[in-house]
């Protein structure tokens, strides 16, 4: 009996040591228990932030132009592809129902729009006096790469058409299919792209929205009497890349410098020649 009597009081005084070692007080004053002290600091401070802000606006200034740019190009470069595939379709579809360009009755600019609108949902065949309902204007000038202005105004070019939410300006050049220079019979083989060349078609993807500009949201294709052809597609007989569709090239060689940058973009699927000069 007494041997349990001093193993129990052995136990309780060993919970009330337990106790009394994990208890503890408050200082004089003090009105809370510190928790943590290396860690504690779980919170920026108003500088930190500002700084952290500051920075992410740095970094979203000098990347969202670049982002916005790269999307433009990708816009341009899918409705050249779109309006190339278009045009194609359209010109094979003529090709089988009426015949090359040489063979048709009316001999025209307008003649060749009205071949193209019967294969393709044209919105309206627009002359020279009423560009304005073709979504461009006969008072608008036109640029080449370099911002340098080319010949004036529209009104030179032949016969224009809607096509969706861009302009298509036809003009049949050479009615016999024999080529104008320097595309014509004498500079040309059978084997080159440009072989009988009738006319062209000028591409504009934004209406008549600035800039205006050849290789930029103007771009030119060849008709053949065998196919639509790209301007600027290789081997080309006289002009070359670097004098028709290089933005830093400014002296004059009798092209417009922008109107091969289709074939590039055909080809490629990009506009890298707006950066730097660029070579087939």
């Amino acid at each position: 009996m007494v041997g349990e009597i001093e193993l129990a009081t052995r136990t309780q005084f060993r919970k009330s040591d337990l106790h009394k070692k994990s208890a503890f007080t408050l200082a004089e004053g003090a009105t809370h228990v510190a928790l943590c002290d290396k860690f504690c600091r779980v919170a920026f401070t108003l500088a930190e932030v500002l700084i952290t802000l500051g920075i992410i606006g740095v970094v979203v200034a000098l990347t969202i132009p670049s982002l916005v740019q790269k999307y433009k190009e990708k816009v341009t470069v899918n409705k050249v592809l779109s309006a190339y595939s278009l045009l194609s379709n359209a010109y094979s579809l003529v090709l089988d129902d009426d015949g090359t360009p040489d063979t048709w009755e009316d001999k025209s600019d307008t003649g060749l729009a009205n071949m193209f609108a019967k294969k393709m949902n044209l919105g309206r065949i627009c002359s020279t006096t009423d560009y304005d309902n073709c979504h461009t204007s006969s008072l608008t000038p036109y640029y080449d790469l370099t911002g340098f202005e080319e010949l004036g105004k529209f009104r030179r070019f032949g016969t224009a058409g809607q096509l969706q939410d861009m302009s298509v300006i036809f003009r049949l050049e050479a009615p016999a299919c024999r080529g104008v220079v320097p595309y014509n019979w004498d500079n040309v083989t059978e084997s080159s792209p440009y072989w009988h060349m009738c006319g062209s078609i000028l591409v504009d993807i934004n209406g008549s929205k600035l800039p205006n500009r050849y290789g930029v949201d103007l771009f030119v294709f060849i008709v053949t009497d065998r196919k639509i052809v790209p301007k600027g597609t290789p081997p080309n007989p006289y002009y070359s890349l670097w004098s028709s569709c290089n933005p830093k090239q400014t002296s004059w060689d009798g092209s417009i410098n922008g109107d091969f940058c289709a074939a590039w973009i055909v080809k490629n699927r990009n506009m890298d020649y707006l950066y730097k000069t660029v070579n087939w």
